[in-house]
């Protein structure tokens, strides 16, 4: 409605939503057009009676996420991790709720009931167990980051997609955000962001994307990003996802500069190669590898396809000192002449280490080996995850043990 008639709540005084996550665009919009307008975020499952939490959103001031706010009138609310235990202030866990609106349970679904309705271990209390992932604010308000069905895990790292999509949104001229993840070929995932702007104006895809990448840490920067009018509502109100999943099938890449088909041996080969690491083979020659969705992990493996293919020892920077097809191809072909390719020594712009990302809350406070005081040697166990490679660094690069992993 604030689409269409912004001015409509003219007469109204405070506005309760909910039913879904609210846009900060939306808000924007509608306390511009309605500035004595009081707008209140209600949260809250229908087990346990329609609303749970409830903020009152003040005169937007650039916010890119708004509040759930705090339990009403006799509800308690906690926010847990997988053991069931209270986590600190910022950190992310599952939303449960207790207090007297909460049901007794689903008619006739005693199955379910169970699965959801759960007595905590130690308190003794029933709790209803929403599948929603929060955390507290230093003020004491709950902010929603998102469905715990919508984590996803792109390059070995688990994302909120809410997280993004509030990031997103926050940008001055966006006024909805969805994020999608896809996988192009087997075992890449990327990320999708569709997004719609405020009356319609117009935001160049690059420009959002040198935005986000300001907030974010590399690997949460959506590949691509879609503008579209708007977005597909269910019955209910909700957005519809599947929607939006039908819509990637038939994803058509924003290219950057007029279409050139792939003309001599070299670039043919080329442009093989890379449709292969892309998963689609729709580039021109002139188009840009890294706005195409390429990222340092598919850098890596393009460079092995291409010393492979060429029996050629080929430096990363080829590639990233030159990214469309039409760059490789002459610098390659000056490799094949000369043995040498003409690049810079360091390309600031880009970096391998870009991909290894540690949340702040999990960052040692201390140097390795101010915590190995005297030992030979180190047994590292379960090194093959993700905190493991950074244990076996930590531990081959600080300390002068011998490592067994």
């Amino acid at each position: 409605m604030v689409d269409t008639r912004a001015d409509v709540f003219g007469g109204v005084r405070k506005l309760l939503v909910g039913g879904d996550v609210v846009s900060p665009g939306h808000v924007r919009k509608a306390q511009e057009a309605n500035p004595e307008l009081q707008l209140i975020n209600g949260y809250g499952p229908t087990e346990n009676t329609t609303f749970t939490c409830c903020y009152l959103i003040p005169p937007w001031d650039g916010e890119t996420r708004i509040p759930i706010g705090r339990p009403i009138a006799n509800t308690q609310v906690y926010v847990l991790d997988g053991e069931m235990q209270p986590v600190p202030v910022g950190l992310a866990g599952e939303l449960y709720i207790g207090g007297d609106g909460l049901a007794h349970g689903y008619w006739n679904r005693p199955e379910l009931t169970a699965e959801k309705f759960i007595i905590h271990p130690q308190w003794n209390k029933r709790l209803y167990g929403t599948g929603d992932m929060v955390r507290w604010q230093p003020d004491g308000d709950l902010e929603y980051l998102g469905r715990i069905d919508d984590q996803v895990k792109i390059r070995g790292y688990r994302i909120e997609l809410g997280e993004i999509e509030s990031v997103i949104s926050g940008h001055p001229l966006v006024l909805h955000t969805v994020c999608i993840a896809k996988e192009f070929i087997p075992g890449d995932k990327r990320l999708i962001a569709f997004f719609s702007t405020i009356q319609f104006e117009q935001l160049p895809d690059e420009e959002l994307r040198e935005w986000v990448k300001g907030k974010l840490p590399t690997h949460m920067v959506p590949s691509y990003f879609i503008c579209v009018g708007g977005f597909q509502l269910l019955p209910n109100g909700k957005l519809n996802r599947n929607e939006l999943e039908e819509r990637s099938k038939d994803l058509k890449i924003t290219l950057d500069t007029p279409y050139r088909a792939p003309e001599s041996p070299l670039e043919i080969i080329i442009h093989r190669l890379w449709a292969e690491i892309l998963g689609f083979d729709s580039m021109g020659v002139n188009d840009n590898f890294f706005h195409l969705g390429g990222h340092s992990l598919l850098v890596v493996r393009l460079m092995s396809k291409c010393a492979e293919e060429f029996q050629l020892e080929i430096p990363i920077q080829v590639l990233v000192e030159n990214p469309t097809i039409e760059g490789m191809a002459k610098t390659i072909a000056d490799i094949q002449c000369y043995g040498v390719a003409n690049v810079t020594e360091s390309v600031k712009d880009f970096d391998l280490r870009e991909e290894v990302y540690l949340e702040p809350e999990i960052i040692p406070k201390v140097i390795m080996d101010e915590c190995i005081t005297d030992g030979q040697a180190a047994l590292l166990t379960g090194a093959t995850g993700f905190l493991g490679a950074h244990l076996l660094q930590e531990l081959l690069l600080e300390t002068s043990l011998k490592v067994y992993a």
